[in-house]
């Protein structure tokens, strides 16, 4: 196709079909409905003078020079996405001030379910390594079904177990079938923390391990305890309990100092988007000033199409 019926086809669409297709006019609109919100919610005051030191050094910073840019345009882009990025971080920071969950979502990632932060060690007898190690230790005639796996596990498991009480928990630690833990006792500057669960959160491993570390206090092990893939021998190191209200006051100022996330970003222009189509409905009693039907993606709140509507 030549450039000239490639552009006559875009003329022709243009016509048949108006559309805001060029991103440059839709960031445009998403700017001046970011404007007009920071304004409503008295946010983002500075933000106009900080954008443009930012474009600025944005500038400078990518090795460009003065001369690079002799009539600005380049830098004029850069101030208009630092000034929305401005706006929007204020926005989203202003409606992240009531989310409740957010914070408690911090707290638990940072101090444990409940507050509770526990380090944990494990022993592990599996299913499948007991399963390797009876095959190759029986004749053909064993009976090696699945009963027989899991009793042999938990006897294996019971055995670590005494050892622990009598020699230490860390004696036993190399018979465990954990492929972290071995692979971590091969060298010297993991060995320490090998059979370490990282990030146990009491989900990991069932209820039953759950169980079990609640009631172990410090230092001290516990017997067998089943899981749906093997035995383990449980270790609690250390417990550490916080208070939310301890805590919340600076976990509402982390979170709202983080940047905005692309889904608040994109929820945040489809919000805008939405409220602008219905206040444009309420004001003029049709579509949009201009009579014709808007619309925006559902999810990313771009301007799809803006089309006359059927004659009646």
């Amino acid at each position: 196709m030549t450039t000239r019926t490639l552009a006559a086809v875009s003329i022709f669409i243009a016509l048949v079909c108006p559309r805001a297709t060029s991103q440059r006019e839709d960031d445009a609109a998403f700017d001046r409905l970011l404007a007009a919100e920071c304004a409503r919610l008295n946010v983002g005051k500075n933000a106009v003078a900080l954008a443009r030191p930012l474009a600025t050094k944005r500038f400078f910073d990518s090795g460009r020079k003065a001369g690079d840019d002799p009539d600005g345009e380049l830098r004029r882009a850069f101030r208009i996405e630092a000034l929305r990025k401005l706006r929007i971080d204020a926005i989203v920071k202003h409606d992240r001030g009531d989310d409740r969950r957010a914070v408690e979502a911090l707290f638990e990632q940072r101090y444990g379910k409940d507050g509770e932060r526990v380090v944990v060690e494990q022993v592990f007898v599996s299913l499948a390594a007991t399963r390797e190690r009876a095959t190759r230790e029986a004749d053909e005639r064993a009976n090696l079904d699945d009963d027989t796996i899991r009793r042999l596990a938990r006897e294996r498991a019971s055995s670590l177990a005494a050892r622990a009480s009598a020699a230490g928990y860390d004696s036993i630690i190399a018979e465990s079938d954990d492929r972290t833990t071995r692979r971590l006792l091969r060298d010297p500057a993991t060995r320490d923390r090998a059979a370490i669960v990282a990030g146990y959160d009491y989900r990991r491993f069932g209820e039953a391990f759950a169980r079990a570390v609640r009631e172990l206090v410090p230092g001290q092990h516990s017997g067998p305890v089943e899981s749906t893939t093997g035995w383990h021998i449980v270790r609690l190191v250390s417990r550490t309990c916080t208070k939310f209200e301890d805590v919340a006051a600076d976990l509402l100022a982390e979170v709202l100092r983080r940047q905005a996330t692309p889904r608040e970003v994109q929820a945040l222009r489809k919000r805008l988007f939405d409220e602008h189509e219905a206040r444009e409905r309420k004001a003029n009693g049709t579509p949009d000033r201009a009579g014709r039907e808007v619309r925006h993606d559902r999810d990313t709140g771009v301007l799809l199409s803006c089309e006359a509507p059927p004659e009646a």
